[in-house]
């Protein structure tokens, strides 16, 4: 799933910087600008962000900090773990839901120049949301799992994660 928001994110990206693109051709190079692409730019810039978030959270790239964590026995790091994904998945649901009440309010507007509901523009949000939520109560089911088991030892999607092998 993470590989599809990744792309997702990826063509919203290509999207705003050929509006962007074509918007400094027509200005400079025709001297006529259009009306879309600059709002386009910013719609696929918005969605590139939260999807790119949603990525981030399901490929364990945001930044934790674990100085404290670290040090402390396995089992107490993955019941914190576990105690701190739980949180988590509870913040992002609560957070989509009213994201999705902003949603049906936005759909009452239109964007003027590409003639979009404004919802759709709100509605990645809650979207980013709802996805993070998924990858945070897989961490959580793994946290909780390796307690049942008695793990001794953090291993696989447990381990500290190198952002440099994510991106590169």
């Amino acid at each position: 799933m993470h590989l599809v928001e990744r792309g997702l994110a990826a063509i919203c990206l290509a999207v705003a910087i050929m509006a962007l693109m074509l918007q400094v051709v027509a200005r400079y190079g025709f001297d006529s600008a259009l009306p879309w692409p600059e709002e386009l730019a910013k719609f696929a810039f918005v969605w590139a962000t939260f999807l790119g978030a949603a990525a981030g959270a399901g490929q364990k790239a945001h930044i934790v900090v674990d100085l404290v964590v670290g040090a402390l026995p396995v089992r107490v790091r993955l019941m914190l773990a576990a105690l701190v994904n739980a949180t988590l998945v509870a913040l992002l649901l609560v957070l989509a839901w009213h994201g999705a009440r902003l949603v049906t309010l936005g759909f009452n507007s239109r964007l003027p120049a590409i003639e979009l509901p404004l919802g759709t523009l709100f509605m990645a949000g809650p979207v980013a949301l709802f996805l993070m939520a998924i990858s945070y109560t897989a961490e959580f089911l793994s946290s909780a799992s390796a307690l049942a088991r008695g793990a001794e030892e953090i291993e696989g999607d447990d381990a500290v994660v190198d952002p440099a092998k994510i991106i590169g």
